[in-house]
């Protein structure tokens, strides 16, 4: 999965910049991964916070990260344009339509029909990417961050024009 291979990423990171800290909003199935311990966090409550703290702590944090292997609408990177936090995710659609985050390419797609409870009758599409070409795009973007002011507010200008553009309260009606 997408998570697997971003606990992946995390222990290149720690490889290359033991100062960069991850905080991982996921379920307890990830538990099992092999994480960076020196630099992840793994809170196992996601589901269990209001949609305010949510949006709290994408607001908080330096990054946003969405290593997600399949995305139906991408409302995690949607939210992260809203409050101005970069982003970081896997070059696909739907994300690749609005997103104006940093993107990273991905190697091969594989078809999945399977849920927890069997085959769901819905056709996933899982774009399979490496994480060492995730973890250079991130160093990239950390890089921005700390040093590229007039970068960092470039994108945050195009990156509110998306949220505006995308409003869930607009856009779920018509759906």
């Amino acid at each position: 999965t997408g998570l697997a291979l971003y606990a992946r990423v995390t222990k290149l990171m720690a490889q290359k910049n033991p100062h960069v800290k991850f905080y991982v909003l996921t379920d307890e199935k990830a538990l099992e991964l092999d994480w960076a311990k020196e630099n992840t966090f793994i809170d196992i409550n996601m589901g269990k916070y209001t949609r305010e703290d949510v949006m709290s702590m994408i607001a908080a944090a330096d990054v946003l990260a969405h290593p997600a292997m399949a995305e139906g609408f991408g409302l995690p990177v949607l939210e992260a344009h809203a409050v101005g936090t970069p982003v970081i995710h896997i070059d696909i659609p739907p994300l690749r339509e609005f997103s104006v985050g940093w993107r990273v390419p991905y190697q091969g797609i594989s078809l999945l029909d399977k849920t927890a409870a069997g085959p769901s009758g819905i056709i996933f599409e899982n774009h399979w990417w490496e994480p060492k070409d995730f973890a250079n795009e991130l160093e990239h973007l950390i890089d921005i961050v700390k040093n590229s002011r007039s970068e960092l507010e470039d994108y945050k200008a195009r990156a509110w024009q998306v949220a505006v553009e995308h409003d869930a309260m607009k856009l779920y009606p018509t759906l």
